[in-house]
């Protein structure tokens, strides 16, 4: 038989603790969610739980980290890639509203899931301001490239942004079928990509 590695072994039920937790998590929320259930779901004892994770708020962290992971690539791609700073932009909008969209914990953030914020507001300040900056930069400086040339501000530049981020917040909503007008998910975030980009009357010649 074939050996199996103890790392292997430690790795699988570590992931299956995390798969467990997003059920959970997704279905009945953060707080109704207990460390008990998960571990009887991932088949571990409770104390193993804690081994992996010191807290159900670093559980719930690591399993946001886990959804947004599967997109990590196609994000990379984006700058890979030879496109116009405008295509790129289109593309980056399109992925993040797909994210807020597809998957089911970050959605619920997005939607304004208050235990949700309860718990990452308990991560380090500062590290969460540093990535809410560095975020920030990243649309400010697609949006700058998108609209060049162009006579904004700073200031109005970065309200540019703001609006931008905020409309990926919105888009969470779109999981609900009759806020699209029974459009596909997919036919309304296109035709939301490309009007936030080129506006109404689409792109001028």
């Amino acid at each position: 038989m074939e050996e199996i590695c103890p790392d292997d072994a430690r790795e699988a039920k570590r992931r299956r603790i995390v798969d467990e937790a997003a059920k959970l998590f997704a279905v009945h929320g953060y707080k109704k969610t207990s460390i008990n259930s998960i571990a009887q779901n991932a088949e571990v004892a409770k104390g193993t739980v804690y081994l992996y994770f010191e807290t159900k708020a670093d559980l719930m962290v690591q399993v946001i980290a886990e959804e947004k992971k599967q997109y990590s690539l196609k994000i990379l791609e984006l700058y890979r890639e030879e496109m116009s700073p405008r295509d790129r932009l289109k593309a980056w909008l399109r992925l993040a509203m797909e994210v807020a969209v597809s998957l089911p914990l970050v959605s619920r953030l997005m939607r304004g899931d208050q235990e949700m914020y309860a718990v990452l507001a308990e991560m380090n300040a500062d590290l969460r301001d540093k990535m809410e900056e560095f975020r920030m930069e990243i649309i400010t400086e697609m949006v700058d490239l998108a609209a060049a040339p162009h006579r904004w501000t700073d200031r109005e530049l970065r309200e540019r942004a703001l609006v931008v981020t905020g409309m990926i917040f919105l888009s969470a909503h779109l999981a609900e079928p009759n806020l699209r007008g029974g459009l596909p998910t997919d036919r309304f975030l296109d035709i939301l990509t490309d009007m936030l980009v080129d506006g109404i009357a689409g792109q001028k010649n």
